[in-house]
């Protein structure tokens, strides 16, 4: 197994959808990514596959 953590790197949105898909949460996470607001992103993939994300940001 290889596992990366990877900081503030862009997240592939194709792997996001489906893993948002697979914790029952709304699409709308996916504006965070784009928004202002957005302060950090911590990402964990196994073998290039997304396996998880942290998305920190400041509520309005």
């Amino acid at each position: 197994m290889d596992l990366t953590i990877k900081q503030n790197e862009e997240v592939n949105e194709v792997q996001l959808r489906e893993l948002i898909s697979l914790c029952h949460e709304e699409n709308s996470l996916l504006n965070l990514l784009k928004s202002t607001r957005l302060i950090l992103t911590v990402s964990a993939h196994v073998n290039n596959q997304l396996l998880g994300i942290i998305i920190v940001w400041t509520s309005s």
